[in-house]
């Protein structure tokens, strides 16, 4: 097992600190005897939830390992919480006890070692720091006190060296949908910066807006952790901030929120599986910097980073973690990335864990079979059912320390009938054990093969078959004899978002409000429609304004801004066990990212580029792609004439268009009656003549006195693997006029037929 924790903290010139929570015990023996094997010890991150109470214990053994496999101890414990009411009551070798009398949120810094450290320090009565040549295992452990808790979603904030940033929690909240509840107040005491005492940085809370200022501490630049908290009095809400720093000298890179699923991409992430998570396609520069992944966060979850994990002998440009959890539920885990310039940004990824057991559904047979897992000991008591203690696992046959419910015969049979199941046959078993064999069902699903299970195949009155899914064997069992439980059902396999995948925000636009829903397939392959309160939605929107996701009826409602912004939205809908599909939706305008955006990859989306020609009012647009057209279609009526062309360079399709007719004159009329740009002028007329307007148009974008000419793909994300044509002439119409918006340049062309292909372009001058 391996557990990282690195605060959040990256500091330029001292980057040796990254993976300071993974320590190795020096190797030279400080009392002078020989060396010694160097032991690494691992502390986890971790948070605990307790109700009001006298005191709370706060056991820490299962957040904590070694290299050697030895067992550590508790070294030390110091609150990094301001309250006194935070403050550290005892410490034992497995954790320490706090005051848990009125709700709070109180952060502290724990440190594991061996035991012969933790003598050592008592004998000498010496803090850690005085220890020369102890080397330990650091992380922190937050703890909620309060008649209820939740941990809230994590945000990110930006700011450059020796600025400040204010951070307007409930706004930045709001990108996920989440709300602070009534009567909760920020708590302006519960700050914490982990790292103050090294980074010099400081906090400072307004309870009035909600805001929280952060002051980096001078020539600070990397990334740094903010813990706050609001309370009610008896409940208490915690949550984080990670604050980029970056300098000034080149342009930070940019990180995305994403959703992550398993397996076909629908699946929550198994119990206690590693998986690697790859960030690549969620991060970029707009240098161009090569960027490297240097940090992940998450509570109660196992993390590391490998070293040159694409094997191309470069260590800095590594976009892969792996992660692990024994914590079923939802989980948010913060990534970090850095240009290694000075230059840092950090994402947020949701995943799901599935519960300690989950449904197999067996594609290999005909009809699929979905088996439901037994019950935990835990999960049968808290649903009311009669069962006998199994054993506690050993980690050969069972999970370790797990204890699954088992049952008699008739119990089981009605636990399947109140799944709306039944107990699966011999035959079904069998399928299923040859499909994992020699105890798969264990090394690949965690469900436990130290016992057998029930099947509905009768031997005698009185008595039905078992099955050891060790060995396939199956043989007669009494009914009043307890064995495990497995039902097969009829579930959800498949699940798919249902909705508009883009709401238009062009500025002065009234608010769109668009229904999403959530199509379940089944084993049995009937489709239908997932009733919304059976789904768990999560979403977030960037920026947060600009949307708002009503999870209750599954509704996503626009709020365009002025000046105007664009923006995304990711949906995630999931049912109860956590088969789960995205969607992401944009925010767009009809203007792609807006006038003159600089954006590229973004052309061939249901949006067009449109650019200024300086010192004038006129107003020129980039190729139509396929999705705008699309959408103009919609707005108003089909244009003839075009082919699709698919932008090599841009890696988007485009409609090209024949000149042989009128359909410049009317893809621009197009323009107008949607009132594009708030302009009903838009203009171009090739056919059959010289449109010298457009060909000026078009020139004028180009050459930009203040910003220089070049590639109009370069600088503005303009598809231009194909010219944009302004006239023909000569005998024929044979002779085509164009300009080159990569080059700048202008030529002819004489063709053999009457009508040329080309990107087309209307122009608007106000």
């Amino acid at each position: 097992m391996k557990f990282n924790s690195t605060y959040f903290i990256y500091i330029m010139l001292i980057f040796s600190l990254f993976g300071c929570k993974e320590q190795e015990a020096s190797n030279e023996n400080t009392d002078g005897g020989s060396e010694i094997e160097a032991i690494t010890y691992y502390a986890q991150d971790t948070l605990r939830k307790t109700s009001l109470s006298k005191t709370y214990n706060v056991d820490l053994s299962e957040n904590v390992d070694s290299s050697d496999g030895s067992k550590p101890v508790i070294v030390s414990v110091r609150s990094l919480s301001s309250s006194p009411s935070c403050n550290v009551l005892s410490v034992n070798s497995k954790g320490f006890q706090i005051d848990a009398r009125n709700s709070k949120s109180c952060t502290y810094e724990y440190s594991v070692g061996s035991a012969t450290t933790l003598s050592k320090m008592r004998a000498k009565d010496a803090s850690i720091s005085a220890m020369s040549g102890v080397s330990l295992g650091v992380a922190t452990a937050t703890v909620l006190v309060g008649d209820s808790s939740e941990l809230l979603k994590p945000i990110s904030a930006t700011t450059t060296v020796d600025d400040s940033v204010d951070i307007f929690i409930k706004t930045e909240l709001a990108q996920y949908g989440d709300e602070i509840g009534v009567g909760f107040t920020l708590d302006e005491n519960s700050l914490v910066l982990p790292n103050a005492s090294v980074t010099g940085s400081s906090a400072s809370a307004s309870v009035g807006d909600d805001s929280i200022t952060y002051t980096p501490g001078l020539g600070f630049s990397g990334v740094e952790r903010i813990l706050y908290s609001y309370t009610d009095g008896v409940s208490v809400l915690t949550g984080s901030i990670d604050v980029s720093v970056s300098t000034t000298v080149n342009t930070a890179p940019n990180a995305e929120y994403f959703y992550y699923l398993y397996g076909d991409g629908t699946q929550p992430v198994p119990y206690g599986e590693t998986i690697e998570i790859d960030v690549k396609d969620y991060i970029s520069d707009d240098d161009g910097d090569t960027l490297q992944l240097i940090d992940v966060f998450a509570y109660d979850a196992t993390l590391s980073i490998p070293t040159d994990f694409n094997s191309n002998g470069n260590n800095f440009d590594d976009t892969v973690f792996t992660f692990s959890s024994n914590n079923p539920g939802r989980h948010s885990i913060t990534y970090v990335v850095s240009d290694n310039k000075g230059g840092f940004a950090t994402g947020v990824i949701e995943l799901n864990i599935a519960g300690v057991y989950k449904k197999i559904i067996l594609t290999s047979s005909d009809p699929v079979l979905i088996f439901a897992p037994p019950y935990t000991i835990e999960q049968a008591e808290s649903a009311g059912i009669k069962y006998s203690e199994g054993k506690v696992g050993d980690g050969i046959d069972s999970l370790t320390g797990v204890s699954t419910a088992t049952h008699d015969w008739d119990t089981a049979n009605a636990i399947c009938v109140a799944k709306g199941g039944s107990l699966p046959s011999i035959e079904s078993m069998t399928l299923l054990y040859e499909e994992y064999v020699n105890g798969g069902l264990f090394s690949n699903h965690n469900w436990p093969v130290d016992l057998a299970y029930w099947t509905s195949s009768t031997i005698s009155a009185g008595s039905h078959q078992e099955i050891d899914m060790k060995s396939g064997l199956g043989s007669s069992s009494l009914d009043s004899q307890v064995r495990y439980v497995s039902c097969t059902v009829d579930g959800i396999v498949d699940v798919e978002v249902l909705g508009a995948d883009a709401i238009t925000v062009t500025e002065g636009t009234p608010s769109i409000t668009e229904v999403y829903q959530l199509k379940g397939t089944f084993a049995s392959g009937v489709s239908e429609i997932i009733p919304n309160d059976q789904i768990l939605w999560d979403t977030f929107t960037n920026p947060a304004e600009l949307a708002k996701f009503d999870e209750n009826v599954g509704a996503l409602t626009s709020f365009p801004q002025s000046p105007e912004v664009t923006g995304t939205s990711t949906l995630t809908g999931c049912t109860a066990d956590g088969i789960c599909d995205t969607k992401i939706v944009y925010l767009q305008s009809l203007i792609c990212g807006g006038i003159d955006s600089s954006t590229r990859f973004n052309a061939d989306r249901a949006c067009i580029k449109i650019n200024t020609v300086p010192g004038t009012t006129t107003l020129v647009t980039g190729a139509l792609s396929v999705s705008f057209y699309n959408k103009l279609e919609s707005l108003t009526s089909p244009v003839g004439g075009k082919y699709v062309y698919y932008d090599d360079k841009e890696q988007g399709n485009y409609y090209i268009f024949q000149t042989r007719y009128d359909e410049f004159v009317s893809l621009c009329n197009r323009y107008n009656q949607i009132e594009l740009a708030g302009r009903t002028n838009w203009s171009a007329d090739p056919q059959g003549r010289i449109d010298y307007q457009l060909r000026d148009a078009l020139l004028g974008a180009y050459n930009n006195p203040a910003l220089g000419s070049g590639d109009m793909w370069e600088r503005y994300g303009w598809p231009t693997g194909r010219v944009y044509i302004y006239g023909q002439s000569g005998s024929s119409n044979r002779s085509s006029s164009r300009v080159d918006m990569a080059t700048g340049t202008v030529s002819s062309l004489f063709g053999s037929l009457g009508y040329g292909t080309s990107y087309s372009s209307c122009y608007s001058a106000n």
